[in-house]
């Protein structure tokens, strides 16, 4: 089923009547707005701006969200060094040389 335009411009024509004063580029902000660019928005207008500013905040954070998860994602798929691979603890040298404790028979590990 094809859509008719009229439609849409219908639509159109309505919601930004609902929303927004007529106003054109060689209007008077002085005389068309009463000198205010606010009195350019009706009530629904107010709202309607509103909540696209909203959905670009809830997109930003959308966005944010789905880097940070994929950086996860990544990570985790990302392939093991071979030694952690071969199922060896993962620990590094360092590790284990901090786990090294004295007793009073000599050096052992502390495991």
């Amino acid at each position: 089923m094809a859509k008719d335009p009229h439609v849409s411009k219908t639509v159109d024509a309505v919601v930004s009547y609902l929303c927004f004063t007529e106003h054109t580029l060689t209007d008077s902000i002085d005389d068309n707005l009463r000198g205010n660019v606010g009195n350019l928005f009706l009530p629904l207008g107010w709202i309607a701006t509103g909540l696209f500013g909203a959905s670009m905040v809830l997109l930003y954070a959308f966005i944010r969200w789905g880097k940070a998860k994929a950086k996860v994602e990544a990570i985790e798929a990302a392939p093991k060094s071979d030694i952690l691979a071969y199922g060896s603890s993962d620990r590094t040298d360092f590790d284990l040389d901090t786990h090294v404790v004295a007793t009073a028979d000599g050096i052992r590990a502390d495991d």
